[in-house]
């Protein structure tokens, strides 16, 4: 069942586009997680939002204006002996 991997899509898309429209985003794991008391998050996500049991949630996105802008990283910090190209 591809339903992961097509909501991640639409969801980073949806990222892409706040970007490029001025906002921020945040993505908020769901799926395969658990709450403080041991329920799965989906079914806590469906109950909080009234979503049926029928569409399973992958995500939650939150959208906004920043309060702050963050630098980028610097590439001489970057770990690129954890980068493999072409091979492992």
């Amino acid at each position: 069942e591809p339903w992961v991997e097509d909501g991640s899509v639409a969801a980073s898309y949806m990222q892409l586009q706040a970007q490029a429209l001025g906002l921020g985003s945040c993505w908020i794991q769901v799926h395969g997680r658990f709450t403080a008391d041991g329920t799965p998050s989906e079914e806590y996500v469906q109950e909080l939002l009234g979503i049926p049991e029928t569409c399973p949630v992958v995500c939650v996105l939150t959208f906004g204006y920043k309060d702050e802008v963050r630098k980028p990283q610097d590439l001489e910090k970057l770990k690129w002996e954890n980068v493999h190209i072409g091979k492992f």
